[in-house]
């Protein structure tokens, strides 16, 4: 049974809002660090709803944050990350950390728990959501570049052109292919038993484990392709997929213990 929102929670059905009401729950975090931030939206509601007091962000991918820099609001920062590297963070300065899609994208998973377990305070509250391994994960089209890489290619340059499909995928300066490490190359799927275990490895105790979505993928590929009037029935289609079920898209929130 998925916990029920609250007004004020920002966020949809997914990892962010529930792990927004164990904030909520907890009283403020004073500084919070999300790895794998992109452009810094999800930590900007996260200290806009008073959750958060502080958050920083972390991504490799220099051009997101370089765009996205000018833009954030007081007491949320971006940072750039070289793919490997130790994070620029002392022992137990984080109260909550968030790794939201990131995970499944990672090579040397354990390196990266390991140093969030450092840079975390005892205690601190840690969420993890990454896709759900299930019937339709071959639908996802996060792999399809690796599966199907002419077709994707072709696609890519003739809806965005050459040059950006070189500095994306084939040629990235930030050694990513896309938005996965190149070591990696893969979009891993999860599940829930098996993030848990990992997790617990480096010290991490569950606190709460759920997803959405079983039919998520099906709708979300079909609306790609899909005319405008078609995507906001789709979208209300997605909405149901969510509240119903809990395997396209998994998480758990843990705490270092």
């Amino acid at each position: 049974m998925k916990r029920k929102l609250s007004p004020s929670n920002p966020f949809p059905i997914n990892a962010k809002a529930h792990f927004w009401e164990m904030l909520n729950d907890n009283g403020e975090s004073e500084l919070h660090l999300d790895f794998g931030a992109h452009d810094g939206k999800a930590i900007i509601d996260l200290v806009r709803t008073g959750v958060v007091k502080k958050a920083i962000g972390l991504d490799a991918n220099s051009e997101v944050v370089k765009r996205s820099q000018p833009l954030l609001p007081p007491n949320v920062e971006l940072v750039t990350i070289t793919i490997g590297e130790k994070l620029p963070f002392p022992d137990n300065k984080f109260s909550s950390v968030s790794l939201f899609g990131v995970l499944e994208h990672i090579y040397d998973q354990d390196k990266l728990l390991k140093e969030l377990n450092r840079v975390m305070k005892k205690g601190g509250l840690f969420v993890v959501a990454v896709p759900g391994k299930h019937f339709f994960s071959f639908m996802d089209m996060g792999n399809w570049k690796f599966v199907f890489p002419q077709t994707h290619r072709f696609f890519v340059i003739t809806w965005k052109g050459k040059e950006y499909y070189q500095g994306r995928y084939a040629a990235n300066k930030d050694g990513l292919i896309g938005d996965i490490e190149a070591e990696k190359a893969w979009h891993q799927h999860f599940d829930k038993k098996e993030l848990a275990n990992l997790l617990s490895k480096y010290s991490f105790e569950t606190v709460a484990v759920d997803g959405f979505g079983f039919f998520f993928r099906v709708l979300r590929n079909f609306r790609f392709f899909s005319p405008q009037f078609i995507k906001k029935l789709i979208d209300r289609l997605v909405l149901a997929d969510q509240k119903m079920f809990s395997s396209a898209e998994i998480w758990v929130i843990a705490r270092k213990s």
